[in-house]
Formats: structure tokens, sequence, C-alpha cells
């Protein structure tokens, strides 16, 4: 193969790999909605594991005012951690430390790989096999500081009763919590700001109370029934599978748990006021045509299957000038890529004569031409 011909295979082969880079619906994104209904400010963090994709720095850690919501898009495959901050504040060195959920970082980001707090109320998500699959729960097992609730919102409903159904916690533990794992603010002993759980608590205890279930752990669990009490808990509703989700709306202090019953109608966010990212609301592209443009997707998928065939063919069969220019393709990247082609406007600028139908049809003209010549003579 020589230079020329290589370099018209290669440019074959970089347009079909962009063209399946534009192929709808073959990309996918972890999609967070995270609204504060609380009467206080909170200061939400979102870590990746070590061994996860990571986050972009503003992400990582954030403030919400009563009532206002960010929108976060994290990479696909994400193993992260979600969870609320309170009674937050920066010193006169800038050191910025939190009461409750306070990530050891001491600013308003938390970086990846941070260890999860005490105290703390923990929204989980694992990816499940397939893209854009993901496990939900929300944990109890570090302790309590915030109701939060992850609600997903998918595109298609399912006969399931585990299809992409809500989990999380509504009421307030930290009204509940037993007196001996209390966590109150500074010297305040009448004002109780988390709920610390039993292994967090009682560490010399920890075979007792860690991943296990405990009289601690079943008072958390009869208040928040669709929260896992402690590490491993598969009891039921603790957790949700889910596919195909829009975004997931995770909302602290709900003022009640959101129906569990499937479909979900998927629509786009209203984000307000938030100090970090502001994005308007409305309605998401209808489901009838995100179904046309994934099908639309498939069909070109195979139409270009088909022309990756046909070029590799002519190619192996000897038509090695260029086959894709051959196709007469009227696109600009066409042109663009077919630069070995206009080296000459004639394809063939040495046409055998024996072979040329014009050549031929030439010939015959200017042999009456000379016989009228003749016979005038």
């Amino acid at each position: 193969m020589d230079a020329n011909k290589a370099v018209c295979f290669a440019q074959v082969v970089v347009i079909f790999l962009l063209c399946l880079l534009h192929i709808p619906g073959t990309s996918s994104e972890l999609t967070i909605t995270i609204r504060n209904s609380c009467d206080e400010t909170i200061w939400p963090a979102i870590v990746s594991k070590p061994d996860s994709p990571e986050l972009s720095k503003n992400t990582t850690g954030f403030s919400l005012r009563p009532g206002e919501s960010k929108m976060v898009s994290a990479p696909d495959n994400l193993t992260g951690m979600l969870w609320g901050r309170t009674y937050c504040r920066s010193d006169a060195t800038g050191k910025f430390t939190c009461g409750t959920g306070d990530c050891g970082s001491c600013a308003v980001e938390c970086p990846s790989g941070s260890a999860l707090p005490a105290a703390t109320t923990v929204a989980y998500f694992t990816p499940n096999g397939g893209v854009g699959e993901y496990t939900n729960s929300v944990s109890l097992e570090k302790g309590f500081n915030l109701p939060v609730t992850v609600v997903p919102r998918v595109k298609k409903g399912g006969d399931d009763s585990r299809y992409c159904r809500a989990v999380g916690c509504v009421a307030d533990l930290n009204k509940e919590c037993p007196k001996d794992v209390q966590i109150v603010l500074g010297n305040d002993s009448n004002t109780i700001i988390g709920c610390n759980s039993a292994c967090e608590a009682f560490k010399e205890s920890q075979d007792h109370y860690c991943g296990r279930s405990s009289t601690y752990s079943d008072h958390f669990k009869r208040f928040c029934p669709h929260a896992q009490a402690y590490q491993n808990d598969k009891t039921s509703n603790s957790t949700s599978d889910c596919a195909f989700a829009d975004y997931y709306d995770v909302n602290f202090c709900a003022p009640s748990f959101p129906l569990s019953t499937p479909p979900y109608r998927a629509s786009s966010p209203v984000v307000n006021n938030s100090e970090e990212e502001q994005l308007s609301g409305g309605t998401s592209t209808p489901l009838v045509v995100k179904i046309v443009a994934s099908l639309v997707g498939i069909a070109g998928a195979g139409v270009i299957s088909l022309l990756g065939h046909f070029i590799w063919s002519r190619y192996q069969n000897g038509e090695h000038s260029c086959p894709l220019c051959n196709l007469n393709l009227n696109c600009t990247c066409c042109n663009h890529f077919c630069n070995c082609c206009n080296s000459s406007s004639d394809p063939n600028p040495n046409p055998d004569p024996d072979h040329d139908p014009h050549h031929h049809h030439r010939s015959i003209q200017n042999k009456r031409s000379n016989i009228k010549s003749m016979e005038k003579v």
C-alpha cells in the first residue's frame, strides 16, 4: 500500500468514526437535581470514590439557600456519595468547617475520596451494569443529620414494583434521637444537630453494632423504612435499581415521601437562584421525539456500516483510488477529506482511446466528415 492509498484509507476510517460519535442516544451522563426544602441554608457535597470518574470542582460542594436548587451533571458510571452539610462557617483565615457533614477539606469543595463524616445522612449512586443503570440508596449507617429523598425521573415506566422507585427518609430523626448518640451544637445541649449511628458512637463494640441490625438501627428503620438503617441492610424498600432515568431528584427536607408507583413523568428540573449555577426550567424533550431520535440513530449506524462494507469491498477489489470520493458524496466533510482526489480535475487523465466511448464517437464523426469532403471533390 503506497502513501496515497494509506492516506485515503485513513480518511475513510476517520469519517466513519466521526459519524459514530454523532449517532443519537449513544452518550450518557448522570444528572442530579439537588433541592433545598429545609428552612435553613445547607451545603451539599458530592464525592466520587477513588476508582470512579472524578467530578468537576464546582460540583463537589456548594451552598443552597431555602428553596434553591442546582442541577449537577456527572460522568456516567460515577460511584458517588451525596450528603448535606449544616451549620457551616468560614473563620478569619478562610477555613471552612461545618457542624455536621464536614468532609475535612477546610473548603466548600470536597475532594474525591473524602471520608464519609459521622452523623450524616448519605445518598449513594452505584453503577449497575448497563449505561445509565444505577442502584440508589439513602443510608443511615453513619448516622443522620438531614432528611433526604432520591427520586428517579424515568423515560418509561415498568411493571416491577422495584423499578425506579424512590428511596430516602423524610422523618427528622434529630427529634427522635436516643440521648447517648445525640450530636449537639457546641455547648448547647438543647440544640440537636445530628444523630450518630451506634456503629460510629460505640466503636469499641463494632462487632455488635456495625453491619447488622441492633436496637438503634431498628429505631431508625421504624421512622425511615425506605432507607438503609445499617451497612448491608438488604431489607425491602431500602434500595432502588433504576435504568433509563432522565435525572435524579434529590430533595433535602421533603415535606412528604414521594409516591413510589411507576412511572414518573420526566420533566426538566427548574433550578432557582443557585449561587454556583443557574439554569432555566421547562419541559423535557417529549418521549416520542427521543424514541424517534434513537431509531434514527440505529438506522444511521446501519447505513454507515453498509457504507463502510461497500468501501472496504471496493478497496479489496483493487479500486484503491480514494473510494469515498468516487461515491460523489455532496458534503463538506467529504470534500475536506478527499483532497487526494482533487490533485487532478480528471480522475483518469490518460484514458485508453480504444476503451474511451467519447473518443470512439469523435472518431466516427471525423470519418464521416472526411467522406463528405471527398464526395464534394
